[in-house]
C-alpha cells in the first residue's frame, strides 16, 4: 500500500516493533502485514473553553476563552498519546486530539480556579480579563507536564468573565440607585424653582 501525508503531518512507521521511518510529509510504499503507522498533526490547534468557578466570596462566575497549542516534539508526543491510523481506512483509530484537549482544559480550569478563589467577585470584575489571561499564561509556563509531552502552548486568550444574571443585577443596583437619586434630586430642584 501507499501512504502520502500532508506537510503538516508527522508520520511514524513501525515495522515489527522498531521505528523504520519518521518525518513530516512522508510518501512511501509499505507492506501492511507487521506495519503500524501513526500520524501526528503539527499544525496549530485551538481549544475553546467555557469554565465555571467561584470567587473568594463564593460567587459563581463564567470564564470564556481559548487555548492555542501545537505539537512541538512529535517523537515525544507519539510516545505518550496513541495516534495510530487504521491501515484500511487511513483514519486515526482513537481520539488523541480529544485526549490532549481534555488535559489542557483540565489544567486551564485549575489555573483559572486558583485565580478566582483568591479574589473577591468585585475585584475580579473590576480587573477584567487581563489578570485571568496572565494567570493562565503563567500557569502553563510553570507546569512542565505539557512540555514533557511534546506540546507547546502557542497562546491563551480570555474573552469574557461574567457573573450570574442575579449577581449582575445586584452589582448594578447601587449604581442604578445612585443615578435614580440624582434624577429625583434634579426633579425636586426643578419643582422648587418653579414654585419660587
Amino acid at each position: 500500500r501507499h501512504l502520502r501525508a500532508d506537510a503538516s503531518s508527522h508520520i511514524q512507521q513501525y515495522r515489527k516493533g522498531s521505528l523504520e521511518r519518521s518525518g513530516r510529509g512522508l510518501s512511501f510504499w509499505f507492506i501492511p502485514t507487521g506495519t503500524s503507522l501513526s500520524e501526528i498533526p503539527m499544525d496549530d490547534r485551538s481549544l475553546p473553553f467555557l469554565l465555571k468557578g467561584q470567587s473568594a466570596d463564593y460567587q459563581d462566575l463564567t470564564v470564556q476563552g481559548s487555548i492555542e497549542w501545537r505539537a512541538l516534539d512529535a517523537e515525544k508526543l507519539g510516545s505518550r498519546i496513541d495516534f495510530t491510523i487504521d491501515l484500511a481506512s487511513g483514519q486515526v483509530v482513537g481520539k488523541p486530539i480529544d485526549q490532549i484537549n481534555n488535559l489542557l482544559g483540565s489544567l486551564g480550569r485549575r489555573f483559572i480556579a486558583s485565580y478566582l478563589n483568591g479574589n473577591s467577585v468585585r475585584a475580579i470584575l473590576e480587573a477584567g480579563v487581563e489578570p485571568l489571561q496572565t494567570a493562565l499564561r503563567v500557569g502553563f509556563q510553570q507546569d512542565t507536564s505539557v512540555t514533557d509531552m511534546g506540546i507547546e502552548i502557542v497562546g491563551v486568550g480570555v474573552d469574557d468573565v461574567a457573573p450570574t444574571s442575579e449577581l449582575a443585577r445586584a452589582l448594578q443596583a447601587p449604581t442604578f440607585e445612585s443615578l435614580q437619586q440624582q434624577a429625583d434630586e434634579a426633579t425636586f430642584s426643578r419643582r422648587a424653582l418653579a414654585v419660587e
